[in-house]
């Protein structure tokens, strides 16, 4: 082949302009795929090089670098490996060409582009189905103990010193859960078991301090503040044990109290509940075991506030209807939400592995949007469905299931189930202040509306309408799933 075949050079270009070049190089090829280094500069720069050595050694260059080449994503990055392979300017000269660059450029065009597929990324967002079933019979087995001391809720000032202990418990049990996380996240144990332990310690002290001032105020017995402290104490410590995945050990220290709330009354039962309570706290106390001691930053304790502030809006949005004249019934109708709470965390972790999956596959915007919001419909007419079936197996067993008014009631409970697993998404996904906001809006239009079933209704599917269009735009965006 001729230096005729070779697009004519950029004459206005300065000596070894990579435009010059460039045009040559997409037109002239010898048979066996390699590039002659010598006839390009023949062609391209006009000049006179006669040594069959240079030719040799451009092949065998291209040979030896040619799995680089085909993987790299520009010239640039051959000349990074060039250069990390020793070959300077001055080494480039014997190839032909004045720098590295241009030489990288001649083997960017000499050899096609085949880059590698990558190696397939840790799978980190592994679901665990049993765990997630357990978690969720861990989460509505309590309601048990609630069910067999209904004697001492039944005055209305014993009820209101057991919700403000919940209020309060809730609420520093979803700041210890996000800072036990955030250094398990981190990968120190050490640390997460510190402040799980100090959380749990302090938030008890909080707890009891609140529970006795409340009892004092409204005159309430002291079996009404045995259970409120009893149930911040357990709650607290469950909390603990659920950071730390330790559901059969939590399950175990919940059994006394389940068996002793369907088989006992009076002492008896009571000590079955206050057994529960002690080992929960001690496994809590065994778990969390550390010679190492961490101190808290500041900026993780602030960082906690809006997830406390979370627990406070959501307890008040699932317990506010009992206080309503017609909150007979409101109880049972939240059993339902907080089995399928299990199933919740079951979805949430599927969806942030289907979504860290379109955030690898996909190499369009909208194709990643459209994936993402699909994943999220798809989790939430999941637990939906799961939440729905539950309240249908409750709704049968009591014989509600003709009533209409239990139909809406159930029905409220479900769209706020929803929405609050929605939350649950976006708070995992950076996106906290949106679902606390959200959710404080909801608590006050309840107050509103006041003791009306529909009114819950209507509230409680805006939230769930309100949070999904928030989550499908949030979520959308790549670096809430990075």
């Amino acid at each position: 082949m001729s230096a005729d075949a070779i697009l004519p050079p950029n004459t206005n270009a300065p000596f070894g302009a990579s435009n010059a070049l460039n045009g040559s190089f997409s037109a002239f090829k010898y048979p066996n795929g390699s590039f002659s280094a010598l006839n390009a500069l023949k062609g391209s720069l006009g000049v006179s090089v006669d040594a069959e050595g240079v030719e040799e050694e451009f092949d065998e260059l291209v040979r030896r670098m040619a799995p680089e080449i085909a993987d790299a994503v520009d010239h640039l990055e051959i000349a990074a490996a060039l250069e990390a392979g020793g070959l300077s300017d001055q080494a480039a000269a014997k190839y032909g060409y004045p720098d590295v660059f241009l030489l990288a450029e001649a083997l960017c065009e000499v050899v096609p582009r085949q880059p590698r597929e990558p190696e397939p990324l840790p799978v980190i967002w592994s679901a665990k189905p049993a765990t997630h079933l357990l978690r969720g019979v861990l989460f509505g087995l309590p309601g048990v103990c609630y069910t067999a001391a209904a004697g001492v809720l039944a005055d209305r000032a014993a009820l209101w010193v057991v919700v403000i202990s919940l209020f309060t418990s809730w609420s520093l049990g979803q700041s210890l859960s996000y800072l036990g996380h955030i250094q398990l996240g981190r990968a120190d144990a050490d640390a997460a078991a510190r402040v799980l332990r100090r959380g749990m310690i302090t938030g008890c002290a909080i707890v009891l301090a609140v529970s006795a001032v409340a009892a004092l105020l409204m005159g309430s017995s002291a079996a009404a503040l045995a259970m409120a402290a009893g149930q911040g104490f357990y709650l607290l410590a469950a909390t603990v044990l659920l950071v730390l995945n330790a559901e059969y050990a939590l399950l175990a220290a919940l059994a006394p109290g389940v068996v002793a709330g369907l088989t006992l009354s009076g002492g008896p039962l009571w000590t079955g509940l206050a057994v529960t309570v002690l080992a929960t706290m001690i496994l809590a106390i065994v778990r969390t075991r550390t010679t190492r001691p961490r101190p808290l930053s500041k900026h993780d304790l602030v960082a906690s506030l809006p997830y406390g502030a979370f627990g406070f809006i959501a307890a008040g949005l699932l317990v506010l209807p009992l206080f309503w004249p017609s909150g007979q019934g409101h109880g049972l109708a939240a059993l339902p939400i907080s089995v399928s709470m299990g199933v919740a965390e079951w979805s949430l972790v599927a969806y942030r592995r289907r979504a860290t999956f379109a955030l690898r596959d996909n190499h369009v915007f909208t194709e990643f949007a459209k994936d993402t919001r699909l994943g999220l419909l798809r989790a939430v007419a999941v637990f939906l469905a799961v939440a729905a079936a539950l309240s249908t197996v409750v709704l049968l067993a009591t014989g509600a299931i003709t009533d209409p008014a239990a139909l809406l009631r159930y029905g409220a409970y479900l769209a706020l189930g929803g929405a609050l697993f929605v939350a649950l998404v976006l708070q995992a996904c950076g996106s906290t202040g949106t679902a606390v906001a959200a959710c404080a809006v909801a608590l006050v239009a309840q107050l509103w509306t006041g003791d009306s079933v529909i009114g819950q209704l209507v509230v409680n599917t805006a939230l769930l309408a309100g949070l999904g269009g928030c989550a499908a735009v949030v979520l959308s965006q790549s670096v809430r799933h990075g």
